[in-house]
């Protein structure tokens, strides 16, 4: 006898064991690319979030860099003792030594004692106590050639700094110079970058740039001409 209508929509109801093991397969494939796709959205956010931190603290060092460049000052001296000098060095990235003499507080530490009065601000890539190159400052008094002092101990600004460049505009060839012999005149313009770590997965390191106008150079710049004009 055929089997009774009841008995057939009850065999209908259930699962094979293929069924049942395509349907796992699918909802192990569908678990992995929703797993996949989820790790990589975590590291690109943890990316991203490295990425923005490193540029908040390398935006807030190059805002204190600038203030002090334009806080730059000069006096006539037959000596040039007040004149910006820079030294170009080389690691994994570039490595360059800038000073000038400066008469605001920026970059200055706030138990300093030349915070409130003319120093020579000094900017170099140096080891940290970790042994990581690291953007170094150091404050002396404002005259290049005092030999009786001691070269004074750096603080470490922004552990993430592992270059410093900076370049100067030349105006009578209109092109950007990595050398300045000038050491008793202020550049009108110079390009400083900052090269923090990159992001954790990536090689290239991020570069931060500004432009600076130094508004005392053109004083000093007409100052040193006249006084060379009138030896001759």
């Amino acid at each position: 006898m055929p089997p009774h209508p009841r008995h057939r929509a009850a065999d209908r109801a259930g699962f094979t064991l293929l069924e049942v093991l395509i349907a796992l397969a699918i909802f192990g494939a569908a678990f992995a690319i929703v797993g996949a796709a989820f790790f990589a959205t975590t590291r690109s956010w943890s990316r991203g979030s490295a990425a923005l931190e490193s540029l908040h603290e390398g935006d807030f060092l190059m805002d204190q860099i600038v203030a002090a460049l334009r806080s730059a000052a000069w006096f006539r001296t037959g000596r040039g003792q007040y004149g910006f000098t820079l030294v170009n060095e080389e690691r994994r990235h570039p490595a360059d030594r800038i000073s000038w003499v400066a008469s605001g507080s920026a970059l200055m530490p706030p138990d300093s004692p030349y915070r409130r009065g003319l120093h020579r601000i000094t900017l170099s890539i140096e080891d940290n106590a970790e042994g990581e190159p690291t953007l170094a400052a150091r404050a002396s008094p404002p005259f290049l050639d005092d030999d009786g002092l001691e070269e004074p101990e750096p603080w470490f600004l922004g552990a993430g700094v592992r270059g410093l460049d900076c370049r100067i505009w030349d105006g009578e060839a209109e092109d950007w110079i990595d050398e300045w012999e000038h050491t008793n005149r202020l550049p009108t313009r110079v390009e400083v970058s900052l090269y923090f770590d990159p992001p954790p997965g990536e090689r290239e390191p991020v570069v931060l740039r500004r432009l600076v106008d130094i508004p005392v150079a053109g004083y000093a710049t007409t100052a040193v001409s006249r006084t060379e004009m009138r030896r001759r």
